[in-house]
């Protein structure tokens, strides 16, 4: 199989407006984990295997669409709910516990009964449950629909799809639709229905996809964000300062945003100019110099203790 289409998807997604009916649905569809029919197991593999390789370029894109993301009320709502994330030391926390958890899904056998991915995957599971079921008790809107879901699903592949160079990767569009391929299969055992699954149809459906929601949702929200925007990332930031020495804030985050988009960039004081810069320095050697690339990765790994791979 050369894509993520298969022949028993009811639907292909198309747009945003697509997944509309999903937010009268539960975020879980309560799926097994059992392996879907036709599930291309080594191209499933292949996308595990591009994480690994570019590790610290995909966690960094992650990183960079977490804080562009805050600005959607929709996922900041959740998180001001739980208040988990609003102060530099718990949103450490929360995050590094949210990169264990994804990272593990890359590096072990999710499929696997009673494996570490496969409980992290249940854990998951067991968390927006706990969650929906809260907002739904407190009469507030249920944020972790299978709409919502979709919306989360394109966070962890939007920026490593849509600007490869950009975040330091150097690969293939068929590398990339292995990594869409592997994130179809995690949509799927997180409860996603394929019509909500925006890795479905894989590469060029998913791209698409994600440009329209950076257009429509992304830019359109940053026109006015909310005051819970400015804490929350900036809680994000600060707790997360010793990862990345310092080199990053919300605004030389939203500037590169900005920048990729096609936006007007905004002006940057001089100390945020130089972090600014030395990121697309950075970006460069890591996507042209190989040995600077195999550092970082290596060196972000064991920052997290997960330098394994399960095959």
């Amino acid at each position: 199989m050369g894509s993520t289409k298969t022949e028993n998807k009811p639907m292909v997604l198309k747009r945003l407006e697509d997944l509309e009916p999903g937010k009268e649905l539960d975020g879980d569809n309560g799926v097994d984990f059992s392996i879907p029919n036709d599930f291309d197991m080594a191209k499933f593999r292949r996308g595990r295997k591009f994480y690994f390789d570019n590790f610290f370029c995909t966690l960094t894109a992650h990183f960079f669409v977490l804080v562009i993301g805050m600005v959607f009320p929709d996922f900041l709502t959740p998180l001001v709910y739980t208040k988990q994330s609003h102060t530099p030391a718990l949103a450490r926390k929360r995050y590094i516990a949210t990169v264990k958890h994804v990272a593990s899904w890359h590096f072990g056998n999710v499929w696997r009964p009673g494996s570490d991915a496969q409980k992290s995957i249940l854990a998951v599971r067991r968390m927006h449950h706990v969650v929906e079921t809260n907002l739904k008790k407190d009469g507030l809107e249920n944020n972790l629909s299978q709409y919502h879901m979709g919306l989360v699903q394109s966070a962890f592949v939007a920026f490593p799809i849509m600007y490869p160079s950009e975040f330091g990767l150097r690969c293939s569009d068929s590398d990339l639709d292995d990594y869409v391929y592997f994130w179809y299969g995690i949509g799927h055992l997180l409860g996603i229905d394929s019509k909500n699954n925006l890795c479905t149809e894989g590469l060029t459906q998913a791209r698409a996809f994600c440009k329209q929601v950076q257009d429509d949702i992304y830019i359109e929200c940053f026109k006015k964000p909310s005051d819970d925007f400015f804490i929350m990332t900036e809680a994000v930031l600060e707790g997360w300062k010793d990862f990345f020495k310092g080199t990053l804030s919300v605004n030389v985050i939203r500037a590169y945003f900005e920048e990729l988009a096609g936006q007007k960039r905004r002006r940057l004081k001089f100390p945020d100019n130089m972090k600014f810069v030395f990121w697309k320095i950075l970006f460069f050697a890591l996507r042209n110099i190989p040995w600077v690339a195999k550092y970082f990765n290596s060196l972000m790994r064991k920052k997290f203790r997960i330098d394994y791979f399960e095959e």
